[in-house]
């Protein structure tokens, strides 16, 4: 090959590369500056209404935090009622993740709070690994998060998300140019005062077979603290230092019999082992909050009304069991929820 045509070669593939990266950075802005895709705002006016509950309590309050299985999952309405306590319903979406998640909860904790976390299982595995919800969450909604950001981590959440999503946000630029709005499957309106989920109703996982379905993820082998422990970790000596209740508790999850197997019990066992160790306070154990399928809405995490009373009564008597002291010792105001969004 003549030294002209390596060269021609050359030229070509810088100016490929330069254009690809042109291009991609603005469809990227494209996307960024024009249309916001729905999904991300179901996301948003849910955390938004939820702090605002939290915030509007004057006196003592029991936040649930986790991912959509406390959303659907626990009904803190019953639980403010049978306590006479505020109870706020702080669930998520979990694709946020967990030290972000804590990061936004504790704008609105205050010293004499109790803070009961009730985690999905991957959450106990997370390596810290950047995710396209939380990036685009942040990226359009979180400007002060990612403010605090470095400048490759910047680059990082700019950069991380799928052709997917671009295709999402043209629907709704398309959509809107019609003048028509997107059908969600999710919506904000279905939230009660305290947070909880309404609209669960009906049994909708039984039609999918479980195809899509698989059970818990755990640690195989050796236990070893993963980024997700050292998170909590961390969070519940913040609590210590000021003053608030904190318990880590199991999201309710289909019970599969493979569950009871040896691997999975050691696992459970080394997890509340580790717990104690690090003096957080749990409520329950795994193994108390796996419930039968007829009991779910539509995703193994997502409880039905039905379930969702279960297990609340069943969160509520381990609440009763782990802090009797703790409840006469909170000094309640309960809210004036008509005033609420």
């Amino acid at each position: 090959m003549s030294s002209y045509n390596s060269k021609r070669y050359k030229s070509f593939f810088f100016k490929t590369l330069i254009f690809s990266v042109i291009g991609w950075i603005c469809l990227q802005l494209s996307v960024y500056l024009l249309c916001r895709p729905s999904e991300w705002y179901w996301i948003y006016d849910t955390i938004k209404m939820k702090e605002s509950i939290a915030l509007h309590i004057p006196g003592n309050k029991i936040v649930f935090v986790g991912g959509s299985a406390t959303l659907f999952g626990v009904r803190t309405e019953d639980i403010e009622k049978e306590l006479k306590i505020p109870s706020v319903n702080y669930g998520v979406h979990a694709a946020l993740e967990i030290d972000y998640i804590l990061e936004r909860a504790k704008r609105f904790l205050k010293p004499g709070d109790v803070i009961i976390l009730s985690l999905e299982y991957n959450h106990f595995l997370y390596d810290g690994n950047l995710n396209e919800v939380r990036a685009r969450f942040v990226l359009l909604f979180d400007k002060t998060h990612y403010n605090t950001l470095s400048f490759l981590n910047k680059i990082n959440y700019f950069l991380k998300f799928s052709p997917i999503t671009v295709e999402l946000s043209f629907q709704d630029l398309y959509l809107k140019i019609l003048g028509k709005k997107k059908v969600l499957k999710y919506d904000v309106k279905t939230l009660n005062k305290n947070g909880d989920e309404t609209n669960n109703v009906g049994n909708d996982i039984i039609k999918k077979k479980f195809d899509n379905i698989q059970p818990i993820p755990v640690q195989k082998g050796e236990f070893k603290e993963t980024v997700g422990l050292k998170i909590l970790t961390n969070f519940n000596k913040w609590c210590m230092e000021n003053n608030i209740n904190f318990f880590v508790t199991y999201a309710p999850t289909i019970l599969y019999d493979i569950y009871l197997d040896k691997e999975y019990q050691e696992y459970f066992n080394k997890l509340q082992v580790f717990f104690i160790e690090q003096n957080i306070k749990t409520l329950g154990f795994p193994n108390d909050f796996f419930y039968n399928s007829d009991l779910f809405h539509d995703t193994e995490y997502h409880l039905n009304s039905k379930g969702m009373t279960c297990h609340t009564k069943r969160l509520l008597a381990k609440i009763k069991e782990a802090m009797p002291y703790k409840l006469t010792n909170i000094k309640p105001q309960l809210p004036d929820r008509s005033r609420l969004p």
